[in-house]
């Protein structure tokens, strides 16, 4: 069994955002001080539901301020970004953090952060699918099709395919728990790597 953190830095109205984030922060030194397992950073923006918009920014500095804690994305909400910058930052990040990085990966939920970003939550799911390399056969999204050529980072099982997709091991549906698609990258395995 292992233990862990989820945080999407809620911003209560008793905070200023510095507070909040700050307060996050010391709260996922201490879980790896104590030795809990993981810490799972959660994407979200224009509400204050999360104040994780500068999702790749706050795992920079978890990974400054941790040792040995794993940081995972749960979740990066794909279409909202290009996979190719995804891929790079969360490489990055691996390396950076000597392969203490777990991705997760999806679609999105909540409106105001498309129309916030002028993207159709309409076309989410498509968007999510095409850049994990399972575009459907009739959408035609020329701008996906970039090679990436980053760091190699310890459990590279996680960054982009050749055609610019991510390509996670194992991708599911769960549209009766309101999150779209889910991408688990470690397909079940284990998640312990050598120090």
């Amino acid at each position: 069994m292992k233990f862990g953190l989820f945080t999407i830095v809620p911003w209560h109205e008793s905070l200023t955002q510095f507070q909040a984030l700050h307060d996050a922060l010391e709260q996922i030194e201490l879980a790896d001080r104590l030795g809990l397992d993981e810490v799972w950073l959660g994407e979200h923006r224009f509400s204050r539901h999360g104040l994780l918009s500068g999702f790749f920014s706050f795992a920079g500095m978890v990974v400054a301020r941790t040792q040995r804690v794993r940081i995972g994305t749960a979740v990066v909400v794909l279409p909202l970004h290009n996979p190719i910058l995804v891929a790079e930052e969360i490489a990055m990040l691996d390396v950076l953090s000597g392969g203490r990085m777990e991705v997760g990966i999806g679609s999105g939920y909540q409106r105001q952060e498309f129309d916030g970003l002028g993207i159709d939550m309409n076309e989410s799911r498509a968007r999510f699918r095409g850049r994990v390399g399972r575009q459907p056969a009739h959408s035609a999204d020329p701008g996906w099709s970039h090679r990436y050529h980053g760091p190699g980072p310890p459990g590279a099982q996680h960054v982009a395919g050749q055609d610019g997709g991510l390509r996670p091991s194992a991708c599911s549906s769960h549209p009766a728990h309101g999150q779209g698609d889910l991408c688990d990258t470690n397909n079940g395995r284990s998640t312990e790597r050598p120090h």
